[in-house]
């Protein structure tokens, strides 16, 4: 039986994580806890989280700021409002099969092949001085189009698009001159049939038959990035609701409510019965008037949300 340990701030959580004798397959971050929240928070778990993969929990929806958490090394990006236990279950697999594939990387080079060929993801190896395409797994011949000869006859800028292959050659060249041994990032691909993807990118060194090489693993985030797009559209069609809801409605409600304070002042001059009616609509109105102030209020915190979001991925 799997054992949950909740921490409610980041205090605690760095308590536990720092405890040496527990160890732990994952951790599930959500990006707003009382004393840390956002980009800073992650920054500071991953800082105490040594390999352990971390997967972040948020409700916050700008597709940049996934995009700047994955590239930061963050496993995976879930929504809150939007998840699901099957959702949660693929992402813990996804997230333990990459975790597995650095952890037997990093213990020996020599057991690639493996690796390499059985991993559902885009591999391929690249000639660091040609920067040709040397060996490429079923995924890759999968997911790209393209055969394996095909691939082979190529070089890693066939999948760029003409303009960004000058910044790929300055990452490529400030990876050697820098002695890095690993290469990360998002990109975008494009597949043979024409179709631009984005997608996260892991690279390291090794040697391939005597010669240096790069071991390159793609993840494909279109889908993921297009779904947060989606929701952001959702979001935005709200806002616009709500405006409409309180600015518009609210002025001719305002009125309404203003004349009902003018009938209930006349007192003896009106009858009973119309006193009786005018009860009535002052209930109705008050009601409609909380929930006009009910539909700012969430607008209100969806815009803080997006402004706090937009502020952490300049």
């Amino acid at each position: 039986m799997p054992v949950i340990h909740h921490a409610t701030d980041f205090k605690t959580a760095e308590a536990l994580l720092n405890n040496q004798q527990l160890k732990f397959d994952f951790i599930l971050l959500d990006l707003s806890l009382p004393d840390g929240i956002g980009e800073a928070l992650v920054k500071k778990v991953m800082a105490i989280s040594a390999e352990t993969p971390l997967i972040v929990l948020t409700g916050y929806t700008d597709k940049n700021f996934g995009t700047k958490a994955i590239s930061m090394g963050v496993s995976d990006y879930l929504l809150k409002d939007d998840l699901t236990s099957s959702h949660l279950f693929k992402s813990l697999l996804f997230t333990r099969e990459r975790s597995a594939f650095n952890k037997q990387l990093t213990e020996s080079e020599k057991k690639y092949r493996d690796i390499f060929h059985s991993s559902p993801q885009p591999m391929w190896v690249y000639d660091y001085d040609t920067y040709q395409f040397l060996d490429v797994n079923e995924a890759a011949i999968s997911h790209y189009g393209y055969s394996k000869d095909e691939f082979l006859k190529m070089t890693i800028f066939h999948l760029r698009i003409e303009e960004d292959i000058p910044e790929l050659k300055r990452i490529l060249q400030a990876a050697i001159d820098q002695n890095e041994n690993h290469i990360k990032g998002i990109f975008q691909h494009l597949k043979k049939d024409g179709t631009l993807i984005t997608v996260q990118i892991q690279s390291k060194n090794i040697d391939f038959n005597n010669r240096k090489a790069g071991l390159v693993l793609a993840i494909d985030l279109t889908e993921r990035l297009q779904y947060v797009e989606a929701i952001e559209q959702q979001n935005q069609l709200f806002r616009d609701i709500a405006w409409t809801q309180s600015h518009i409605v609210r002025a001719p409600l305002s009125r309404l409510l203003g004349l009902i304070h003018l009938l209930n002042e006349m007192g003896e001059q009106v009858p009973e019965k119309v006193k009786e009616i005018i009860r009535y609509i002052s209930v109705s109105g008050n009601e409609l008037d909380d929930i006009v102030k009910e539909i700012v209020r969430k607008a209100e915190t969806t815009a803080l949300n997006d402004k706090y979001t937009n502020s952490n991925v300049d």
